[in-house]
């Protein structure tokens, strides 16, 4: 007996607990229901001729602005890592000229001092030959010159010196050596001058391609473009009138939609994302249309406002 009624009050406490958690479960959703406003409105385009087109069948999203903040900021952050790269580059770039400038410029003066040392060796030879053949100093130095200067066939020349054949060096100095490093002074220049200016160039080129790029950030005016992370707090479709409504709970939202619509031979494409507060005087009468397309309308109707701006800044540091 005893055992029954244990077990009798464990069901019912059981049943009980279930009735309560679906009570629960119902008042929830009763007030997810009855905390809802709604958003009442209609997509109107007014043509040239002052005629309003109504624009049917445009898929209308509610977006919390709270999402659309942190899809800005998540944007504003790859941008920022971005033009660090593009610093960065310009910085290797920069590092890069200089290496070429050193070797390029050590290549050229080590070309004028082998100019200046042939010189120096045709009017020692010339001395020798002509002037003070049994002159020590002159020899000596002319060795000195052929052993640590870089003048061209500089072995040659100290063979031609052991054997007193100073005409013949003299000669061979001025219509050879000199002539070549001649040739080598302006080669060096010349690939210098070269090299620096190709790397310039596609450093430049490549900068420009980075600066442009940045417009890339700003998302294109499509709803497609929403980050798949972004939660869509209501949506709706508009009817013949153009008109559409949205339940969402209070707070402030963006509404997106896109639309199109053909005027002769030629489409035009609309979208909007427009900034709303529920409740207020506008959502219960909220009109989209051409005075607050994005980015061609107010500020305030300009989603990428901001970005652009920024981006306008970047270029504008960038290219100094």
């Amino acid at each position: 007996m005893s055992t029954n009624f244990s077990g009798s009050s464990a069901m019912k406490t059981f049943l009980f607990a279930i009735v309560l958690l679906v009570l629960a479960v119902f008042g929830i959703f009763c007030f997810n229901i009855l905390n809802k406003e709604q958003i009442s409105g209609k997509v109107l385009i007014v043509q040239r001729n002052a005629d309003v087109k109504k624009l049917a069948l445009i898929e209308i999203y509610a977006i919390s602005e709270l999402d659309v903040e942190r899809w800005k900021a998540k944007i504003n952050e790859e941008l920022g890592l971005y033009v660090d790269s593009i610093h960065s580059f310009q910085g290797e770039s920069l590092s890069t000229e200089s290496e070429i400038r050193d070797v390029g410029e050590k290549r050229v003066a080590n070309s004028v001092v082998s100019i200046q040392a042939t010189k120096e060796a045709i009017d020692l030879a010339r001395r020798i030959w002509l002037i003070d053949r049994k002159s020590e100093a002159l020899r000596k130095r002319f060795r000195e010159l052929i052993s640590t200067a870089a003048i061209p066939r500089s072995v040659e020349f100290a063979e031609m010196a052991k054997e007193d054949n100073w005409q013949d060096i003299y000669t061979t100095l001025s219509n050879s050596a000199l002539p070549e490093a001649e040739r080598i002074n302006k080669a060096a220049s010349s690939d210098y001058k070269k090299q620096l200016e190709l790397h310039r160039k596609a450093s430049r080129e490549r900068i420009a391609e980075m600066i442009e790029s940045l417009d890339a950030f700003i998302p294109a005016p499509k709803v497609n473009t929403l980050p798949t992370d972004v939660n869509i707090c209501a949506r709706d479709v508009t009817d013949d009138s153009g008109s559409f409504k949205l339940k969402v709970k209070p707070g402030n939202y963006y509404i997106f939609a896109e639309g199109s619509r053909l005027t002769g031979a030629q489409a035009e494409h609309y979208f909007w994302a427009h900034p709303i507060t529920v409740p207020s005087q506008e959502s219960e009468k909220c009109l989209i249309g051409n005075l607050n397309l994005n980015g061609e309308s107010t500020k305030r109707d300009d989603l990428w406002f901001e970005l652009r701006k920024r981006i306008a800044d970047q270029k504008r540091a960038l290219n100094p």
